[in-house]
């Protein structure tokens, strides 16, 4: 198993059911916003124009805190407006201006 180099991959390693999804509350971790989007590393790296170098792993990792941010702002939105996760209140917000 390769060394843990993403920044943010401690909080789902804390989580005491390690065989389950994290709770919604926890911030998704590099692996699976890399996973979910690029299918793999090299592949998000190359996307943004980045090297699979010790720079542009840093930088990819800087993009990655950023794609977090507005993960967990979009979290917080979706709970201030009453949104459990989708169903119908998902397609709501469509309409707002």
């Amino acid at each position: 198993m390769p060394p843990k180099k993403e920044s943010g991959s401690n909080a789902a390693s804390q989580n005491p059911q390690s065989n389950s999804e994290p709770s919604p509350e926890a911030p998704p971790t590099n692996y699976r916003i890399v996973k979910d989007g690029w299918g793999d590393r090299p592949n998000f790296q190359h996307s943004f124009g980045l090297r699979m170098t010790p720079e542009g792993i840093e930088e990819g990792n800087r993009i990655l805190d950023a794609f977090r941010e507005d993960i967990m702002e979009e979290r917080e939105e979706a709970q201030k407006n009453g949104s459990g996760g989708g169903g119908e209140a998902a397609g709501k917000t469509e309409g707002k201006k």
